[in-house]
């Protein structure tokens, strides 16, 4: 195939139509201006993971297994992790954190963390065993405008274990903490004006000294200062939990009013988790009148809280207890959990007057369609990929009818391949059941991006048109080592202007049936138009039925369409069989931007179809010739129809192509 002018990328996915598929910011990266979790594996860049391109140079340390996932050893020799001065870490006066995981091999000096030039009176050093300073075990200094404040330790840490530090300043009081125990403080006002590189594993000082012997993981720098609570947070590391609390307001009522459950979901602990279920019971004498008893989420970060609520009404008096909400959740490596609400009472009181009216309960018969967007990997490289799942689920009581998905994929993504929606139909979706499309995209540029929202329309049990969307979703791009800054692009194989995907609405019928396929179309491009031409060779004697094509000799049937910039157009082909057996619809797609002929792109589409005899028939149908099961058989009828059919739609593109 050419690819000469206009780079084209086209999509081919051949899938089954229909197959069914059984915010709040986390406050633990306020501030975080540096992160470095050394999970790179090997190469000789450690990552900044916060988005601000700190990336360090490797020089000589080894990637070993760390405190989570891998970290970098150090011989205490030669190595360490260089990064570029940056103005993030020129704290000033102002507030800043430093923590990170280390574990040392030995009792010599050295250093972990050294910011800026000791040759300069404005640095911070984090330094191990200094027997000059009296063989201090930690000794954190800095040099701020006049003497050298410190904080220290009086036990040494060269036990190889990990252990974890924390060095905080919050207005002029430092405080240094270890294995999330408080170990000593100062005061000092003065202004930390960094100036020169960031080390990890040496100091700065005449080209660099000091060499640590260890091992060291998880390096942040925030500007501002942790709290103890989240100091024991990074101490604690990953923890998975959830909390359920059940509510009800208000909780003293007269008899025949109402009150209003209320139950919040929170992730109280430090991972995403996954897959959440909550479900609430109620009491058989209580009548409920509107809301939901039970919800599903597909993730919460952390400190992110969700809360429905539903409504009940109390005709007689006392108090009534609530059992406990249950839920269900996945961690990030899959194991579940489960969690449980406390009790919620309501009291009623018994009503002086006339009795009101019961409030009769709500027609259960309910038409919801819920769908959701969500990205497998959240947090991905430059030029990376991640998986795009859009879910679609029934959560009401009646059938939807006419349901149409739409999409759009970020500017700063490119679609590579899977099941884009633009759009995606279908005719009927029961109640309980879900539909899932999958799509990959690869990233451009760095930064965080909040992907568009995908919208769903469908009709209810009376014909109504009703909307819902998808929740926003955000993904993290790291910006890559090479980065553009050093006159790198990003260059994909292809360039994704076009789509055209084959799908099978229908390809398993019964003889006498129409087969019917469709092909979605899409110009990606903002101009120019898009001519395509379908060419489709059904099986020896069948025909296509759909009155867009034409019959053009020798079994081939074409038709030719011009999709404007951004439209995509579905063309549904209907094919009618007329014997039994497995066959194969063969066919090509040639198309073309403008009026550039000579550049036009071709792309070979194939799809199985089986025809079944009809149940009355099947009785007096001849039994099928037996083939080998390692398929070297004598070559038949079909198969020389098959070649020939081939070679002679080949040949025909290749002419139509010159006309």
């Amino acid at each position: 195939m050419r690819r000469i002018g206009i780079a084209v990328w086209v999509l081919l996915v051949i899938a089954l139509f229909g197959l069914p598929a059984g915010v709040q910011a986390q406050g633990a990266n306020d501030g975080l201006v540096a992160e470095w979790h050394f999970d790179e594996v090997s190469g000789s860049v450690l990552v900044d993971s916060s988005g601000n391109g700190n990336d360090g140079v490797i020089h000589g340390a080894t990637w070993v297994e760390g405190k989570y996932g891998k970290a970098l050893r150090f011989d205490g020799v030669d190595d360490y992790v260089e990064m570029p001065d940056s103005p993030l870490w020129n704290f000033g006066t102002g507030d800043f954190t430093v923590s990170f995981w280390f574990t040392k091999l030995d009792t010599g000096r050295g250093h972990t963390l050294s910011f800026g030039s000791m040759g300069h009176g404005n640095n911070l050093n984090f330094d191990f065993d200094d027997k000059d300073s009296g063989g201090k075990g930690v000794w954190v200094y800095w040099m701020g405008g006049g003497g050298i404040p410190r904080v220290w330790t009086t036990t040494a840490y060269h036990d190889s274990n990990w252990h974890h530090l924390s060095f905080v300043r919050m207005g002029d009081v430092f405080k240094l903490y270890i294995d999330n125990n408080y170990i000593d403080q100062t005061t000092d006002s003065g202004n930390i004006q960094i100036i020169g590189n960031l080390c990890i594993g040496r100091n700065n000082y005449n080209g660099g000294q000091n060499y640590f012997n260890g091992i060291i993981d998880e390096v942040l720098i925030y500007n501002r200062a942790l709290t103890a609570d989240e100091i024991k947070s990074h101490y604690e590391g990953q923890q998975t939990a959830l909390s359920l609390t059940k509510s009800a307001a208000p909780h003293s009522i007269k008899q025949g009013q109402t009150s209003t459950v209320i139950l919040t979901v929170t992730n109280t602990g430090t991972t995403e988790i996954k897959d959440i279920e909550v479900a609430d019971t109620i009491p058989s004498d209580l009548t409920f009148t509107s809301g939901e008893t039970s919800k599903k989420y597909d993730s919460l970060r952390s400190k992110d809280s969700r809360e429905f609520q539903y409504i009940l009404q109390l005709n007689e008096a006392g108090t009534f207890n609530l059992d406990p909400a249950t839920a269900t959740y996945a961690d990030e490596e899959g194991n579940y959990y489960t969690a449980e609400s406390g009790t919620a009472a309501i009291d009623v009181i018994p009503s002086t007057g006339t009795t009101p009216a019961p409030i009769r309960p709500i027609n259960r018969a309910t038409t919801a369609i819920s769908i959701t967007k969500s990205p497998s990997l959240n947090s991905i490289r430059q030029f990376g990929e991640t998986v795009i799942t859009l879910s679609i689920k029934n959560s009401g009581t009646t059938d939807v009818t006419d349901i149409e998905i739409t999409d759009r994929v970020h500017p700063s993504f490119d679609l590579i391949s899977g099941d884009f929606p633009n759009p995606k139909r279908y005719d009927l979706i029961r109640p309980g059941e879900t539909r899932d499309l999958r799509y990959t995209i690869s990233s451009k540029e760095g930064g965080t991006f909040t992907l568009d929202h995908a919208t769903i329309t469908y009709a209810d049990a009376d014909g109504n048109i009703q909307e819902a969307e998808s929740e926003p979703y955000s993904i993290r791009v790291v910006p890559s080592a090479s980065g553009s800054a050093a006159g790198a692009s990003h260059q994909p194989s292809s360039i994704s202007t076009a789509s055209v995907h084959l799908h099978g609405e229908k390809t398993d019928v019964v003889l006498g049936e129409d087969i019917l396929l469709k092909l979605s179309a899409v110009n990606k491009i903002t101009k120019p138009t898009m001519t395509l031409q379908v060419i489709l060779i059904p099986p020896s004697g069948m025909s296509v039925t759909s009155a867009d094509f034409v019959e053009s000799g020798a079994g081939l049937y074409t038709s030719t369409y011009v999709i404007e910039p951004g439209i995509g157009r579905d063309i549904e082909v209907g094919i009618r069989s007329n014997q039994v057996g497995d066959f194969v619809v063969n066919g090509e797609v040639i198309y073309y931007f403008g009026d550039d002929k000579e550049n036009a792109e071709e792309h070979v589409l194939s799809l199985p179809i089986t025809v079944r005899a009809s149940p009355d028939s099947q009785q007096n149908t001849p039994a099928p010739t037996a083939t080998p099961k390692d398929g070297r058989g004598i070559p038949g009828f079909e198969a020389v129809l098959a070649a020939a059919g081939a070679l002679l739609v080949a040949l025909l593109i290749k002419r139509r192509r010159v006309d």
